[in-house]
């Protein structure tokens, strides 16, 4: 599983041929002008979902964890 801030990993082939051809999980959190504390709030607060989402959903895949904790599917 790879958690990263970068929303538009999905756009840069490179990066978007080597999550696929490595079959990870990603999560994109979008937290953009937030302190530390308030992303591992977000990220707890989705934390169930993407374990779910983990464990149930074959890879590779893209996920969004927003602001809210929600947790929407990207591609």
């Amino acid at each position: 599983m790879f958690i990263t801030q970068d929303a538009r990993i999905r756009y840069h082939s490179a990066e978007t041929t080597a999550w696929r051809e490595a079959g990870l999980r990603v999560f994109v959190v979008v937290t953009a002008n937030l302190r530390a504390e308030e992303t591992a709030a977000i990220l707890e607060k989705a934390r169930t979902r993407i374990d779910e989402i983990a464990a149930s959903e074959q890879p590779p895949f893209i996920y969004r964890v927003g602001k809210d904790g929600s947790v929407k599917r990207i591609n």
